[in-house]
């Protein structure tokens, strides 16, 4: 039965002040606080850098032992080169992040809608899987639904990376395993959004079927880890947590929700 993990995209959130993190918490504290009530987090500054090892450090001295991250890719990467010619910025990226240890969940390929399902994309993605770290765990997510087909699939499953199943408005919600492990994302649309500190969207039928197929999923990989936007309701750990309550796993309610 696989080891599920639900957590939010980020923690460094003011908005969440007041109804997730203390009034006067300071800011250096939040992901110890974070990490009280979520057992993964997903990781969108390294994203935009890759961090110093200093922070990362940091990162993971504030967390407890069983804790794990689970880091975007550097858009240098997936958005400037599109996975081309990326050999050495991808091993400058491993070196940081691989101090995480065992704290290291997936790292998360997050390409760029730009990026079309031609011949070209085709080749450097299959390239790219080619030079990632087997010792690391990878979860890739396309933002074109033109990717979406079994060559794709049995190309991911030839390298163990996971197909990130993600709920967002202009891709297919696609359910695919294709690694030892599973990969979840919730988001959602700003326009649908006014604030970031309460639940605004009513998803709960929506959140029951995703349970469910959580739950018919978990015996056949080793991990799931799963991640709610801000923007999927208005409030991403409150939508964590009800998900934790459906699929019977430890959630625990601070008084501010």
């Amino acid at each position: 039965m696989a080891d599920i993990r639900l957590g939010t995209a980020g923690w460094s959130y003011d908005d969440w002040v007041g109804s997730f993190y203390p009034p006067g918490l300071p800011k250096g504290q939040y992901l110890e606080h974070y990490a009280g009530y979520f057992p993964t987090v997903e990781v969108d500054s390294t994203f935009y850098a890759i961090p110093a090892e200093s922070t990362v450090m940091k990162w993971v001295e504030a967390t407890p032992d069983d804790f794990q991250f689970c880091p975007k890719l550097w858009q240098g990467i997936t958005h400037d080169k599109q996975l081309r010619d990326a050999r050495d910025d991808l091993r400058r990226y491993v070196d940081v992040l691989g101090l995480m240890g065992p704290k290291l969940g997936a790292i998360v390929i997050q390409l760029p809608p730009f990026l079309k399902p031609d011949p070209k994309s085709r080749r450097a993605v299959s390239t790219f899987l080619d030079q990632v770290p087997t010792e690391y765990r990878w979860a890739i997510e396309f933002r074109d639904p033109g990717w979406v087909n079994d060559d794709l699939f049995d190309l991911l499953r030839a390298h163990n990376v996971a197909w990130v199943v993600q709920d967002f408005s202009s891709m297919p919600k696609v359910p695919e395993v294709t690694a030892d492990f599973a990969y979840f994302r919730w988001l959602g649309r700003r326009a649908d959004i006014s604030r970031l500190d309460q639940l605004q969207l009513e998803h709960q039928q929506a959140l029951d079927a995703w349970a469910e197929i959580i739950r018919q999923m978990a015996p056949n990989v080793r991990y799931i880890y799963g991640f709610f936007n801000d923007l999927y309701q208005g409030h991403a750990p409150a939508s964590a947590r009800t998900m934790q309550q459906r699929l019977g796993l430890p959630s625990i309610s601070p008084s501010l929700f």
